[in-house]
């Protein structure tokens, strides 16, 4: 759906410039986002209308509940848990320290990682503004391009953890993504527009690739009681990540925005 709908902002873009005549950009933008907003006021008047119909739906019976095998879950008592199933940090025939340290690793790579991406998703707009003069409805093709490249990234994960091994596709990939994002925004000529893309696009790649491969890695590392909160934690992790991008990245883009030199132009 997130494909579709970048796939469709040139037509939305032209119908709203040639149709409605609108040419601000602050118009355009509150047309876009009254857009976008109204298929939640559908599903909330949808809702509404049925709240009679949703009320009445019929619970299973909690004995009914209790006598399923898969009601068992990690939330009773670990003695009576199934055999396996511990409720330890880490596997009682593993390194306690070892498994801490990976795991240490992997969640500070996890916010590393969450800062890439949104310090390329906030400052890609605005580099290609102003260097390469692009408009709105060229950026939109990016993103189109963009989210195609993440979803064959999803979809090469795990092909390329079975032959090459998570361990190694984590630093390829990390590394990747380092060299392609800084090389990417030192090309600020007119003309170098097709390499500064194929760049980010192989670091969008890169990062779309790391991000389910280090989730994956850190929860692994969790057992029992504390696998299911293992996901809260790397949640917080990544929004970790996207407040420091916010703070730290579009501070230095405006610093070095007005100067000129190598690192000058918001590079």
């Amino acid at each position: 759906m997130g494909i579709a709908g970048r796939a469709a902002y040139p037509v939305w873009n032209r119908l709203v410039e040639s149709v409605m005549e609108v040419s601000d950009d602050m118009t355009k933008y509150r047309l876009a986002t009254l857009a976008c907003a109204s298929p939640c006021i559908v599903g909330f008047l949808g809702l509404a209308l049925l709240s009679k119909h949703v009320r009445n739906l019929e619970l299973a019976p909690s004995d009914a509940v209790s006598r399923s095998p898969h009601s068992r879950n990690l939330l009773q008592d670990p003695k009576d848990q199934p055999e396996g199933i511990s409720s330890g940090l880490v596997a009682e025939d593993q390194d306690p320290v070892n498994e801490r340290l990976v795991s240490t690793i992997l969640s500070t790579s996890l916010v590393i990682n969450s800062m890439t991406m949104n310090t390329v998703w906030i400052l890609w707009p605005l580099f290609v503004q102003r260097h390469y003069g692009w408009s709105d409805s060229q950026y939109s093709y990016l993103l189109l391009a963009a989210s195609v490249s993440s979803a064959m990234a999803l979809g090469a994960l795990p092909f390329t953890q079975k032959h090459v091994g998570p361990g190694l596709t984590r630093v390829v990939v990390c590394a990747l993504s380092a060299v392609c994002a800084a090389a990417a925004f030192m090309i600020k000529q007119s003309g170098g527009e097709a390499v500064h893309c194929a760049l980010m696009l192989t670091c969008l790649f890169s990062c779309a690739t790391l991000d389910p491969s280090l989730q994956a890695g850190i929860s692994l590392r969790f057992l029992g009681l504390w696998h299911g909160r293992s996901f809260g934690g790397m949640a917080a992790l990544i929004g970790i990540g996207a407040v420091l991008a916010n703070l730290i990245s579009t501070g230095v883009f405006d610093a070095t925005y007005d100067s000129e030199g190598f690192f000058g132009g918001g590079s």
